[in-house]
């Protein structure tokens, strides 16, 4: 039993430790490429990231693994065909599968008994699906109105909605650190109410599970397990 566990743990690291490098190409790295590639390279590192997702927290859970298997026909449906009524359901299920993987690895966070390598590399991957998680419900509302956001100020003009994500995920991770540089505003009052809830997950997560890996951490100094 415990050298199952010991495996079990094992591949757990190793399917985070995908899924973080899976989430950081896609977040970083991705804009480095010309811009013609970022529609295809999105929808690929998209596709990965909901196997490697799975995988990472699912663990029995075969509803969850059904609803990534999901979420990739429809996203390659939208990569294929850009319809907009793809678009609307692709971004309702990436957003419903976001949210239940983020509170999966919350839940585990919450749980850990003591703070290991595995239990910092999910909170780091929890507060960069939060901020996927939003970049799917401004691509949903940019599908509904296109004029809920400033956007179309500065993309280039490209068919798909995969071709601005890289404008998506600019905009919420600078509103979730707070800094707000002013070159991409909201447009109507609900934009705005999303703005505000982006800037305030992302404060809430940071003070919140900050506080809880610094209090396993503090008791597991002064009472270290055996």
């Amino acid at each position: 039993m415990k050298r199952f566990k010991i495996h079990f743990q094992e591949n757990s690291n190793n399917w985070n430790i995908t899924l973080l490098v899976l989430v950081v190409f896609e977040i970083f790295l991705i804009p480095f490429f010309p811009i013609t590639w970022h529609r295809v390279l999105y929808a690929i590192a998209y596709t990965f990231i909901y196997l490697a997702a799975s995988f990472a927290v699912a663990r029995n859970r075969k509803w969850l693994k059904q609803l990534a298997v999901t979420a990739l026909l429809f996203q390659w449906g939208c990569f294929i065909f850009n319809l907009a009524v793809l678009i609307w359901i692709s971004s309702v299920v990436n957003v419903v599968f976001f949210c239940l993987i983020v509170i999966d690895i919350i839940r585990q966070l919450v749980r850990a008994p003591t703070v290991s390598v595995r239990v910092i590399l999910e909170s780091i991957i929890a507060y960069l699906l939060v901020g996927l998680t939003f970049v799917m419900l401004i691509t949903l509302v940019m599908a509904v109105d296109s004029g809920a956001f400033s956007f179309a100020r500065i993309i280039t003009p490209d068919p798909g909605h995969m071709s601005h994500i890289s404008e998506y995920i600019y905009f919420t991770f600078i509103t979730m650190c707070t800094v707000g540089y002013g070159d991409i505003i909201p447009l109507e009052p609900y934009s705005r109410s999303i703005t505000i809830l982006i800037s305030v997950t992302g404060q809430l997560y940071i003070a919140i599970i900050i506080a809880i890996l610094v209090g396993k951490y503090s008791s597991q100094i002064h009472y270290p397990s055996e």
